[in-house]
């Protein structure tokens, strides 16, 4: 029924799902938690310095695919690689770490912060999260799918105990940022011990070249958590605790997609020079996504409020009237992002996807928004348009 790619393809997509449910589930009960804990106000201002770390961090994620496509490009000489792209991952982090404590009191106040050390735990966090990418993408370009799945459920396991230790212990949104910072760090330590091979030769990755990678890869990162990193800024501190409520619901269903396209992308390093088989894997990929997104929002539509409550509980009621707006709003984003990908394993397309992140990001400082449905309006619309033009170029390949 599949040719032997594609089933090897849905047995990986089968094996990481897995292991993404526990993810899932764990993410959900942290929210949960932190959510309860913090009241609406404060769970908005930790959602902006989550997605502070994600926003930025997520740049790690350009690190993480220069692995994996050298790896596959250099299978022979993998572990030279690795320790390569180790150094590399070191200097590199090292300079963002140093740029954000420089640059930290200017991001306190336009992100509306209100403790200056808190920005200084999220610059910290960037650099091992640096670290993490490079050790995971190694795996990652091995198929090591399953050994992937569950380090990063014991890193989000970890995280979730530490947070409810500290809240504990009278600690409140340093409580919920901190957790992150030590179970990234832990994660760090484990998988340097899983990978190993610290001494050898090192297989150098020409800087143009990972440079090129990069400026394919970077831009993704800076997608997802787009929205909420401006929440405190456009809307009352009330208003912005509800609507991240709303989006960290909808984002597992983008960070599933994401999730699982790695699946296809070493593949579709591989099938690049053959047309026909690069195009089945990627509107495989698409089609994953939307059949991701349309069960979740029945799922939504049918048992979603009940669940909500449960997770945040009656003051955060008017977040869930937001949910099912919300994932419609984001399954353009979603599919873009699984272009950006496609993209990057044939190194196509960077102007456009660089234009995409300029006009997305410009709307949320130019816009005045006059509510909430407005905000949503606005990222649909945007990445709508951009869709259409990047199927237009996957079609012309």
């Amino acid at each position: 029924m599949f040719s032997p790619e594609v089933g090897k393809v849905l047995k990986n997509l089968i094996y990481v799902s897995l292991g993404y449910g526990y993810i899932y589930l764990l993410g959900y009960v942290f929210h949960f938690f932190v959510s309860r804990k913090l009241g609406t106000a404060g769970y908005g201002e930790f959602m902006v310095l989550y997605s502070l770390v994600m926003v930025v961090g997520n740049l790690t994620a350009l690190v993480g695919t220069i692995t994996v496509k050298s790896v596959v490009e250099n299978f022979e000489q993998k572990e030279g690689v690795l320790r390569y792209l180790r150094g590399f991952s070191l200097i590199f982090g090292g300079g963002v770490v140093v740029i954000g404590l420089i640059s930290s009191p200017f991001i306190q106040q336009f992100l509306k912060i209100s403790y200056l050390p808190y920005v200084w735990l999220v610059v910290i966090t960037w650099l091992f999260m640096f670290m993490v990418a490079v050790e995971r993408g190694y795996l990652q370009a091995n198929s090591r799918f399953g050994l992937v799945a569950f380090q990063s459920s014991l890193e989000l396991t970890l995280r979730l105990l530490i947070a409810v230790a500290l809240f504990y212990l009278g600690f409140n949104i340093f409580g919920a940022i901190f957790p992150s910072t030590l179970s990234i760090f832990i994660s760090v330590i484990i998988l340097l011990g899983i990978n190993r091979k610290f001494f050898g030769y090192m297989k150098a990755i020409p800087i143009k070249k990972m440079f090129r990678v990069a400026l394919y890869a970077s831009p993704s990162g800076f997608f997802t958590y787009a929205d909420d990193l401006f929440i405190r800024r456009i809307f009352d501190e009330h208003t912005a605790g509800l609507f991240a409520s709303a989006s960290i619901v909808g984002k597992a269903f983008i960070w599933l997609s994401l999730t699982l396209f790695s699946v296809f992308f070493p593949r579709l390093i591989e099938k690049r020079a053959s047309p026909k088989e690069f195009k089945r894997l990627s509107f495989l990929a698409f089609a994953v996504v939307v059949l991701i997104f349309v069960t979740g929002e029945v799922l939504l539509l049918l048992i979603g409020e009940r669940l909500f409550l449960f997770l945040f509980g009656d003051k955060f009621i008017q977040g869930f009237e937001f949910l099912p707006y919300y994932v419609i709003a984001v399954l353009p984003l979603a599919l873009t992002l699984i272009f950006i990908g496609v993209s990057v394993s044939i190194e196509r397309n960077l102007l456009l996807i660089y234009t995409h992140v300029l006009v997305f990001y410009a709307g949320f400082l130019l816009v005045n928004f006059s509510g909430v449905m407005d905000y949503m309006l606005y990222i649909f619309l945007v990445n709508v348009f951009f869709l259409v033009v990047y199927l237009f170029k996957l079609f012309r390949l």
